[in-house]
Parts: structure tokens; C-alpha cells; sequence
């Protein structure tokens, strides 16, 4: 669903993903949902691009193969623009998506 779903589904299987937090779980993510979320954070879809953000800033937690994955997808500029929209529209993910850049 990350890979070939709707926008929506999309989203929902981020939400999912975004809770596996275990170092085997987020090597995983790592290595087979980056380039996906990193696509999915530029969604006009809201939901599905902070579910993507929130993704991201878990697969970043796995150490330095984990955030050279995702500067080589493109994770760079997308989670700027993240950072980029207004809190409100955000909330919380824009946090996310800074904390994902910081380390």
C-alpha cells in the first residue's frame, strides 16, 4: 500500500508503519520504505504526508545508513518542505520533519 496505494491508503499504511520502532522493525523501513515516504511527504494528500514525516523521523533513529537513505531519496528537500508549512496546517509533524533533518 505504501508503494502502490491511493493517496489515502497511502497514508494509512505510513500511520501503521510509523509505529514500529524496534531496531530490527526500523531497519527494515529503512531499507524498503524510504524512497516511498520520502515521495509520500510531497502528497497534497495532509494525512498521508505527515504519516510519510512521521515515518521518516523513525527510519532516521536506525543511524547513518538509515539518513544517507534518505538524503540519496530526496528526504532533504522534502521534509524542508514540510518545515515549511504553516503549524497549523502541521502541527506536530513539522517537528517531526525538523527533528528528522537535525540528526
Amino acid at each position: 500500500l505504501v508503494r502502490y496505494g491511493d493517496p489515502y491508503l497511502q497514508g494509512v499504511a505510513a500511520s501503521v508503519l510509523a509505529y514500529c520502532d524496534s531496531p530490527e522493525e526500523v531497519q527494515w523501513l529503512a531499507a524498503c520504505a524510504t524512497a516511498p515516504a520520502v515521495l509520500m511527504c510531497l502528497s497534497p494528500n495532509a494525512y498521508t504526508s505527515q504519516a510519510a514525516t512521521r515515518m521518516l523521523y523513525n527510519i532516521s533513529r536506525a543511524g547513518d545508513t538509515a539518513r544517507r537513505a534518505i538524503r540519496q531519496a530526496g528526504g532533504v528537500q522534502s521534509l524542508l518542505k514540510v518545515v515549511s508549512t504553516d503549524r497549523a496546517e502541521y502541527g506536530y509533524c513539522r517537528d517531526r520533519a525538523a527533528a528528522t533533518l537535525a540528526v
